[in-house]
Parts: structure tokens; C-alpha cells; sequence
């Protein structure tokens, strides 16, 4: 149903209702007119239409924020400047920053371009400009100006001119630049000096080389007017320290190590090898085979040349062999004179002898 018809339904419902109109009566003091009595109206209840339902909205649905970054490289695939990163919600947003930054870049391109074809200077930073190098080229003079400077030296009023202008002519160069050239070029060479001379004075002397130290000697020395000299630069430091001005370098404690405790050196012993009592051989019967006596090589007897007369070595009677020389004698020689039954006599008398006096020595 219409709005219109629920409207006219509600102003059929709201019509007051009249009822009978009674009979006319005559007001007397107003004869002839009829007097109607006012009709009664009786208000029937009206019912009140509902009021629409207006829907809320629904709430906005936050869509959270996605970053984009990458890295710029040039032909050779190394990092030009920082990472670039772009903060969006929705594709659209993320290409309209793009589009953005291509547009400002295009910019900058065309601005650097402009300038360059133009010939517009660079902003200056505000820093000391660096002064071409001045080229010392001598210029000829012609006829003329060497003739027109001969007049000019000669006048008193115009001598200093004419002298300016044969110096330039000369050096290529006027006389003024010459001397802030030659000026700068000493004050080059004096700071250079100096601090070749600082570095070799902090490399040989130990000296701390911090801020405060180097002010300190660096303003001892400028204010004395000292040369910058290595010898200068200690008389500072050993002036700036025995005055107690000077930081010193920390200590560094270093831990002490507990030497090991030293084990006993064990000092190997020399046992005296027992000398071995040859033995007696017994009387052989005639026609018996003599046994070969066995030279005890690996057991030596202690004697040598230098105690052969200590050791009781003296040659027998009749010989000239001694227990020193039969020490002395080469294995092959000594295997071949045991083949002799004189020899091995000889050789157990000799070892008898020795131990008698050996024994004699230690019982007395």
C-alpha cells in the first residue's frame, strides 16, 4: 500500500462523526430567528501508522597495510642507494605511489638535463672553492711594448707598472698572484711537513694521540712559535707530562700464570759394569785341544791409554800388548789371535792381574 493510501485511509478514520441534529428552537429574544443548537461531535481513536526501520550502514572493514620494497642496481647488478619501500592498503593505492615516483624521477631527469644544456652552475656548498692551477708561461713582447716599457722604467711615475708588467711577461703570471702562489705553495709544504713529523713522533715516542693530547702539544708548540719538528714534538710531550697534563694510556693488568711446579730432574746413574773374572784354565793335557777364550767385547774393562798405568795395564814380561791395546784391537784381528794359545795366556794373565790390583785397591 501507498504512503497516499495509508494517508487517505487515516482521513476517513479522523472525519468526526455527526450526530441527529435536534429540533429548532426559537430564541425569544430574538423572535423569528431560529436558534440551532451546536451539533455533538464524537472523536473516534486513530491508530498510529509504525515507523519505518532504517537500517544502520554497515562498519568499514580495515584492510591492513602491505609493504613493497626493492632495490635499485645498475647494469652490473650492484646496490645504487637505499632500499626503496612503498606502505599500501589496495593495488590501486600501491600503483598510484609508483606511478608517483616514476613521475618525480622523469622530473628530476629533465631538470639535470635542462641545466647541463643550459649551463647552469651547481649550488655551491658554501666550502672554499679550489683555485685553478696557475701556469707559469712567458709571453713575447713585441717591438712596441718592449719599446713603450723601456720609456715606462725610465719614467719614476710609471716605473712600478712598467716593472709589473715585465715580471708577467716573464713568469706569465703578475706579480701579485706569484706571491699568493708561492705563499700558499709554503704553507702547503710547512703543513705537510708537520704532519709527516706528528705521525713519526706518535710512532717512536708512545705518546697517546688523543684529541686533548694533540691539543696540548700542538698548542705548546704554536705558542712558543717552535718549528713542527719531530725534536719539538718531544720536548712538548716530556714538558706536557712531567707537568701531569697529559692522559697516559691504561694499564693493562695482565694475568700472572702460575708456573708449573718443576718435576725433580732425574739424573740416570752410571753403573760400572762388573768386570768378569776370566777364567782359570786348567792344566791341559798334552795333545787337548786348547778352548779359544771368548773376547768379551761388549763388556769393556775400563781401561784405556790415559789410566792404562792406574789400571795395572803394564805389558807382561816378555810382550808388549797391554789390556789397552787388546781393547783397542779390531774384532777380525782379536777372532784370529785367539787362535793362538800364547795370546789367550797372555790375555787371562793380563785380566788376573788387573783384578788383584782392583781388589787390593778396594780392601785398602
Amino acid at each position: 500500500m501507498s504512503v497516499r493510501s495509508r494517508l487517505e485511509g487515516v482521513s476517513d478514520l479522523a472525519r468526526p462523526v455527526v450526530a441527529d441534529i435536534p429540533a429548532q428552537e426559537q430564541d425569544p429574544s430574538m423572535p423569528g430567528v431560529p436558534t440551532v443548537a451546536a451539533p455533538t461531535v464524537a472523536l473516534v481513536p486513530v491508530e498510529e501508522a509504525p515507523a519505518p526501520v532504517v537500517e544502520a550502514p554497515p562498519a568499514p572493514v580495515e584492510i591492513p597495510e602491505k609493504r613493497h620494497e626493492w632495490q635499485p642496481t645498475d647494469e652490473d647488478g650492484d646496490p645504487i642507494g637505499g632500499v626503496q619501500v612503498i606502505l599500501y592498503r589496495t593495488e590501486q593505492e600501491k600503483f598510484e605511489k609508483m606511478q608517483e615516483k616514476t613521475v618525480l624521477l622523469l622530473r628530476q631527469l629533465r631538470k639535470e638535463r635542462r641545466e647541463k644544456a643550459l649551463g647552469v652552475p651547481e649550488e655551491r656548498s658554501g666550502g672554499e672553492e679550489f683555485n685553478n692551477i696557475v701556469e707559469f708561461k712567458p709571453r713575447e713582447l713585441s717591438p712596441d711594448e718592449r719599446f713603450k716599457l723601456s720609456q715606462d722604467i725610465a719614467n719614476p711615475e710609471t716605473f712600478a707598472d712598467a716593472r709589473d708588467r715585465l715580471i708577467e711577461s716573464a713568469l706569465g703570471a703578475k706579480p701579485s698572484v706569484l706571491a699568493s702562489t708561492l705563499n700558499d705553495t709554503q704553507k702547503f709544504i710547512i703543513q705537510q711537513r708537520a704532519v709527516e713529523n706528528y705521525l713519526e713522533f706518535v710512532r717512536t715516542s708512545g705518546f697517546v694521540d688523543s684529541m686533548k693530547n694533540r691539543e696540548l702539544v700542538t698548542g705548546w708548540i704554536g705558542t712558543r712559535n717552535l718549528a713542527p719538528t719531530v725534536a719539538n714534538f718531544v720536548l712538548a710531550h716530556n714538558r706536557l707530562r712531567e707537568a701531569g697534563l697529559l692522559q697516559e694510556a691504561p694499564v693493562v693488568q695482565q694475568e700472572k700464570t702460575v708456573p708449573a711446579p718443576a718435576q725433580a730432574a732425574v739424573v740416570p746413574v752410571e753403573v760400572e759394569p762388573k768386570p768378569q773374572v776370566p777364567a782359570v784354565p786348567a792344566p791341559r793335557i798334552e795333545g787337548e785341544t786348547q778352548p779359544q777364550a771368548k773376547r768379551q767385547s761388549h763388556v769393556p774393562s775400563g781401561l784405556n791409554a790415559s789410566i792404562a798405568s792406574s789400571a795395572g795395564s803394564a805389558p807382561v814380561a816378555g810382550t808388549s800388548l797391554t789390556l789397552a791395546d787388546i781393547d783397542k784391537m779390531p774384532a777380525d784381528e782379536y777372532k784370529q789371535r785367539t787362535k793362538d794359545p800364547a795370546f789367550v795366556k797372555l790375555v787371562n794373565q793380563l785380566e788376573a792381574d788387573a783384578l788383584k790390583r782392583r781388589q787390593a785397591r778396594a780392601n785398602g
